[in-house]
This record gives structure tokens, C-alpha cells and sequence, in this order.
């Protein structure tokens, strides 16, 4: 059962894809979704006002948190927003899943990399949702692959609640 999920959000086109799912799966175990946005800007680009429109970074932001906070007062499902400017996207998600039970990403949100990182250092299952909407925010058929080792065990085992 997945009761604490940590959703990074980055990107509008994105959003409602994942807040569906996540919404779908607090539903059903009575759960909280930790909504995250990490803007990525550094202490250098506070001083160049010419090259980089630090508001519109902000304003974005404010966007994400309005349609989570709509999206999860609309379901009736409990959650908190984490804002953070500047860091590590990557560091920041690991960290919020030390006190999660599952992380979920969409294909979308960022490169590869961060993906990746994100992935390989997050002490949770993560759930990587495709960048194309999923119709109702649940799951019909689940694929496992296996392969005969500790860590495929452990994701299995991780993956029950599916």
C-alpha cells in the first residue's frame, strides 16, 4: 500500500497526468501526495536580470501549486507542497522519498540523466508514468520483468501493491 507519494512536478503539460495517478492510488489507501517543484536557479542568475526572467521561474511555480492544490482539494485527498529554488532536482526528490513510499515521475519532467540519478539514489520505489496521458489513473495489467537477484526481488516485493 502506497500512503506517502512524493510527485515531482516540473512542467504543465505534465501535471495532470501524474496527479491523476497519484490521485487515484491516495484514493485507495486513504493516502497523501507530497507535491515537489524544484526551480532550478542559481545565485548567479539573480544577478543577471537582462538574461534570465527570474519571475516567470516563480510564476510557473505558483501555477503547479495552484493546480495541486485544486486537483487534491477537488478529490478530497490530503497532501503538502515542497518549493525549493536553486539545487539539485535529483537530490531534492531522493530526499523527499527517504520519508515516502513511492516517488512518481513523468517521462516528461526532465532529461534522462536526472531520470536516472533520481532512480539509482531514491530509497523508495519509483515510478516512472509515460509522458502520454494514462485514461483514468489506474492500471489493468502490470509487467514484471525477473531476473534471479536480490534487487529484482526487492523491486518485485515493491511493486505488490499494484
Amino acid at each position: 500500500m502506497y500512503r506517502n507519494i512524493v510527485v515531482l512536478l516540473g512542467s504543465k503539460e505534465t501535471v495532470s497526468n501524474v496527479l491523476d495517478v497519484a490521485v487515484n492510488m491516495a484514493k485507495t489507501s486513504d493516502g497523501h501526495i507530497t507535491g515537489v517543484c524544484v526551480v532550478p536557479l542559481t545565485s548567479t542568475m539573480f544577478y543577471m536580470p537582462d538574461v534570465v526572467d527570474v519571475e516567470s521561474f516563480r510564476n510557473k511555480a505558483k501555477e503547479l501549486h495552484e493546480k495541486f492544490v485544486s486537483t487534491l482539494k477537488a478529490a478530497g485527498v490530503k497532501g503538502d507542497w515542497h518549493y525549493t529554488e536553486g539545487g539539485d532536482v535529483a537530490a531534492e526528490i531522493a530526499r523527499q522519498g527517504l520519508y515516502a513510499d513511492l516517488i512518481m515521475l513523468s517521462r516528461n519532467e526532465s532529461d534522462n540523466s536526472i531520470v536516472d540519478k533520481i532512480i539509482l539514489t531514491a530509497s523508495c520505489p519509483t515510478m516512472l508514468l509515460p509522458s502520454s496521458k494514462i485514461s483514468n489513473g489506474s492500471f489493468d495489467r502490470v509487467l514484471v520483468a525477473w531476473k534471479s537477484t536480490r534487487e529484482a526481488a526487492r523491486a518485485l516485493h515493491d511493486a505488490l501493491p499494484l
